[in-house]
């Protein structure tokens, strides 16, 4: 489900197509930009850290990875997503035309990764991105006068580390704009200064 809820209320939900090298895939799964979660008993239905830091989303979208190597994996992965930026308040069981769907373009993500096998487990590494055109106009995001073009992207490097067979260190790093619909920005995507939408900038 969505930060707000205006995405179809299902957890994971596609069909996928593996080859030896490459896989295709259709449904709703995990964002491929920014792929990491942490471990924490501080969560519940929902990732740990959301709108303080960690940034997640399961997402419809059409997914191609590509793989090269055998023990250690290079992985290439590039996906067309649905342009929701998370500003639906409204009715959560309506979905509204919102700041994505004016952009009149699908969101974007690519990741180039790596997989290679330490003490007997597979640490993996990788530097992902994310783009979509929003659009705001009058009345969304309410104060709206100007309509007004952000560019909603962001960059994020994630590492997974084992030291040991029984002690891992992961992390992520990212900046961006406009990321509310991955509980950046505390989920909030654009704020109106001057009756102009402008993107919400995080690190």
């Amino acid at each position: 489900n969505g930060v707000n809820f205006d995405i179809f209320r299902v957890r994971l939900a596609y069909g996928r197509i593996d080859w030896t090298n490459d896989s295709l895939e259709v449904g709703q799964d995990w964002a491929v930009f920014s792929p990491l979660n942490p471990t924490t008993l501080a969560s519940y239905a929902i990732p740990g850290f959301s709108t303080s830091g960690n940034l997640w989303n399961r997402m419809p979208q059409i997914r191609y990875e590509h793989r090269k190597g055998d023990k250690s994996k290079f992985i290439f992965t590039t996906a067309v997503l649905d342009p929701n930026a998370g500003d639906s308040a409204g009715n959560p069981a309506v979905r509204v035309i919102g700041l994505g769907e004016r952009g009149s373009l699908p969101a974007f993500e690519t990741r180039i990764g790596f997989t290679t096998p330490t003490h007997g487990k597979d640490s993996s590494g990788g530097v992902s991105g994310h783009y979509s055109r929003l659009l705001g106009v009058p009345g969304n995001p309410a104060g709206t006068t100007v309509r007004s073009p952000i560019d909603s992207y962001g960059v994020s490097g994630d590492a997974s580390f084992w030291l040991s067979s029984g002690f891992r260190v992961t992390g992520e790093a990212f900046h961006g704009r406009a990321l509310g619909i991955f509980s950046g920005d505390i989920a909030q995507s654009a704020v109106v200064i001057g009756g102009r939408a402008r993107g919400i900038n995080s690190s």
